[in-house]
């Protein structure tokens, strides 16, 4: 049997940057107590496990309003500019924690919106990183996928109209989506695309497809929360493009699960949200078995 594990594996920048924030915040004796954490830092229910073990308390925005001090951390996902602007102004000590590619795409939609522009966003309505984008915010519409184009509205033709994504969309769902937008909306301009950790990861994943493309033995491990937008970018890319199996698994107890011994080919890529050392934990288990 043939163990590949793809070299775009384990954390990218922006959350490991997150989880360092937050375990530091909740290590010091400089932030208020008790500190919260608005929602789960990033895709991962182990770092939340393990920051609760260092004292987090992680809540939801509807208990904000009960909260009279402390710290409170807001997750990679980022907040919308309305809850920022509330925390800010409350009696809790703000940490923000946004990925950076998430708070660029903000100030982007921010600038264009000033400048008149009607946006449309690529991405999950009901994902934190879209909600936090778009929240209060008009003249945006959302859509999910390609098929999504034709309920869109006709616009004039005098309408500025910008088209921005959600940081984790992949760059060919980015290229046809965009195709088939400026068949509708001819001056649409592109002002954001996804992050790089994103593109890489699905770069070399496409590669790797292209590779064992008629070994139907192949099967394609894909390491992350269940719960997280590119890990299941990550899954819908392999199921899509390649004739082989793809599966997704959180950990290794979820791998011993499952019979491996009909495949000639595992092949391993993450998330970015998925540890290196759960990475490496399962590719050795299957090194070795």
């Amino acid at each position: 049997m043939n163990i590949i594990k793809l070299e775009n594996v384990g954390f990218c920048f922006g959350v490991t940057k997150s989880i360092e924030t937050a375990t530091n915040v909740l290590k010091s004796n400089h932030f208020p107590k008790p500190v919260y954490i608005l929602g789960y830092l990033i895709h991962n229910k182990l770092i939340s496990k393990e920051l609760e073990s260092l004292g987090a308390i992680i809540i939801n925005e509807s208990e904000i309003e009960n909260l009279k001090a402390g710290t409170i951390i807001t997750t990679a996902h980022g907040i919308s500019d309305s809850l920022k602007n509330k925390l800010m102004n409350s009696c809790l000590t703000l940490v923000d924690t946004t990925c950076a590619i998430v708070n660029k795409t903000h100030q982007i939609i921010n600038d264009h919106l000033k400048q008149g522009y009607t946006l449309i966003l690529l991405g999950e309505k009901n994902h934190k990183e879209v909600i936090g984008l778009t929240h209060g915010k008009n003249n945006i519409y959302i859509i999910k996928n390609i098929n999504e184009i034709t309920s869109l509205p006709q616009l004039s033709e005098k309408t500025k109209l910008g088209f921005v994504t959600q940081t984790t969309v992949t760059p060919y769902e980015i290229e046809t989506v965009l195709e088939a937008l400026k068949t509708k909306y001819p001056n649409i301009l592109q002002l954001s695309s996804c992050c790089e950790a994103t593109k890489k990861r699905q770069i070399e994943l496409l590669s790797i497809i292209e590779k064992y493309k008629n070994n139907q033995k192949t099967l394609y491990l894909v390491i992350g929360d269940k719960l997280s937008n590119n890990t299941n970018k990550l899954l819908k890319t392999i199921l899509e493009k390649s004739q082989c199996d793809g599966l997704l698994i959180e950990n290794l107890n979820e791998l011993k699960n499952i019979n491996t011994s009909k495949y000639q080919n595992i092949i391993i890529t993450s998330a970015t949200s998925a540890s290196i050392t759960i990475v490496n934990e399962i590719y050795n288990y299957l090194l070795n078995n």
